[in-house]
């Protein structure tokens, strides 16, 4: 199931008058490539659980249950629903289908690869974090009564920046489902298992990058507007968070994202 809705984007972009500037915060996006059925990933689960508890609201985590062989619904009823979306399925044949499970932090290369097991998560998060941010973003939701949701993005330069994208997505948490786990004998299906950071889809369009950004100059804002419409979409809104990723159109590396509750 993918996120749809409709995208007000105003290019190039409306610009505000230059604010002070200041050092930011920088944040690291991880997105993890992982399955219902793949028996390997909670592993990689709990991993993700322990460095976010570690790092705290620095860390933006995503869950995208990719690929055939561990995401596409299985032959028994406790494995009927498809997680998988579109944009989930461009990034993972952009990393040429990894095993999983895996994760990108930030779509750093690792040698000739991006993606990153999950033992070596924490290391390459923690070198992120260490550089200073070119820009910080600031996330502003509104929920209609009727369950629209208004979007707007400001994203601040504290240096001159240009072709960079802006991706929207949406994440919900919680999600109680089936998982298969090879740890546990002798029966590896978990019925009742609770899947994190659940990817639904990219708000709007433009890829799984997201659009081209306007060049910004040292002290801009750039603002950009979204809506998406919930009605119909089954997804708990109590659980629903929105994360806007800015990334550098040349290497595809994620240079800030943020992250905010539908509902506060």
């Amino acid at each position: 199931m993918s996120a749809g809705g409709c995208d007000i984007i105003e290019d190039p972009g409306f610009k505000s008058p230059p604010p002070p500037i200041d050092s930011g915060v920088r944040k690291v996006l991880l997105i993890k490539y992982t399955g219902d059925r793949c028996g390997l990933c909670p592993a990689g689960n709990d991993e993700a659980d322990k460095v976010q508890k570690f790092y705290g609201s620095r860390l933006v985590i995503v869950s995208m249950h990719t690929g055939r062989t561990f995401a596409a619904p299985g032959d028994t009823p406790e494995f009927a629903y498809d997680f998988r979306t579109p944009t989930g399925e461009e990034l993972y044949n952009f990393l040429e289908k990894p095993g999983q499970p895996t994760g990108t932090v930030n779509f750093l290369k690792d040698g000739s690869k991006r993606e990153i097991t999950p033992t070596g998560w924490s290391t390459a998060i923690a070198l992120q974090l260490a550089l200073k941010p070119p820009l910080s973003i600031k996330i502003t939701p509104q929920l209609s009564s009727d369950s629209i949701l208004s979007l707007q993005a400001d994203v601040r330069y504290f240096q001159t920046g240009s072709n960079h994208r802006l991706a929207v997505y949406l994440v919900e948490d919680s999600i109680v489902y089936a998982q298969i786990d090879y740890r546990k004998n002798p029966n590896p299906v978990i019925p009742n298992y609770l899947h994190r950071h659940v990817f639904r889809g990219a708000i709007g369009g433009g890829g799984a990058f997201g659009y081209v950004l306007p060049t910004a100059q040292s002290g801009e804002t750039v603002l950009k507007n979204y809506m998406f419409d919930f009605r119909g979409t089954g997804f708990n809104l109590r659980h629903c968070s929105v994360i806007v990723a800015v990334s550098d159109g040349d290497t595809k590396n994620t240079l800030q994202v943020e992250e905010v509750r539908v509902l506060k």
